[in-house]
């Protein structure tokens, strides 16, 4: 396999093949805090400011913050300098820079990247669910409501259900669709965490797509989700390996400051 250039703050590279995965906290303490501040531009310390709830403030920032932070170590600039686009549905990107998809729950956030492709990630804590019988009968397709309901009502059902609904919306994440795009005419693996996840995606969600359907793949392996939570990786492409990597919490990190610094 060959592999990007590392970034001169030495964050690790981009390997073809393999998926990245940052795992970070979004109640970091607060000097984390203030040098996720600066990465910030005016217009989004602006809307952070219109957000009243601390929490939802505090977690925007520390989001923007960190997604900027990494990103600019390996497009090579300012954090505040990265112009990000969107696709007709949404989905960001950057410009001439590597693919990356964002997720967060509660203060759980997962940044995953890659050299190329169509990426998306997500997590979600654990809760209860109210009407997960409904829920399923709405987004689960016929051979995962028959996996889900051969299980016991009560926490295992319940996990199950947290792990078909986080694989689909990183499936279609990756896509670029969104919620738009109805869960149950995708069929995941709701019981296994090893190997490819993803058993069958709907003709008529695929019609008129270039390139082959069944390269897309969906894994989890290796991804530590919150307490009876989880969380998943889509590729339009396979996953030679999933590197799972921890950002630091020591804002007087090497490769932090050395990013700050270009600010």
């Amino acid at each position: 396999m060959t592999s990007s250039p590392r970034s001169t703050t030495g964050l690790p590279p981009l390997v073809s093949g393999s998926v990245l995965v940052w795992r970070g906290t979004l109640d970091p303490p607060p000097e984390v805090s203030a040098l996720l501040d600066t990465a910030l531009t005016p217009e989004e310390r602006a809307r952070a400011d219109g957000l009243r709830m601390p929490a939802v403030n505090r977690r925007f920032r520390a989001s923007r913050g960190w997604t900027r932070l990494v990103l600019a170590g390996y497009v090579g600039t300012a954090p505040g300098r990265l112009v990000f686009t969107r696709s007709p549905t949404g989905k960001p990107g950057i410009e001439g820079g590597p693919a990356f998809n964002l997720s967060h729950s509660g203060d759980h956030l997962l940044l995953a990247m890659a050299p190329e492709g169509a990426l998306g990630v997500d997590v979600e804590e654990g809760r209860r669910l109210r009407d997960l019988d409904g829920l399923a009968s709405r987004v689960f397709s016929t051979r995962e409501r028959e996996d889900l309901f051969q299980l016991p009502a009560g926490p295992a059902r319940e996990a199950a259900f947290l792990r078909g609904w986080t694989r689909k919306e990183a499936l279609v994440k990756a896509m670029g669709q969104g919620l738009s795009l109805p869960f149950h005419l995708i069929t995941v693996d709701i019981l296994q965490s090893k190997g490819s996840l993803l058993r069958r995606i709907d003709p008529s969600v695929t019609a008129g797509w270039e390139g082959d359907p069944a390269g897309w793949n969906i894994v989890d392996g290796g991804i530590a989700a919150p307490a009876a939570g989880a969380a998943a990786v889509a590729w339009d492409r396979p996953i030679g390996s999933l590197q799972v990597v921890d950002l630091p919490p020591d804002p007087a990190s090497a490769a932090w400051m050395a990013l700050a610094r270009e600010m």
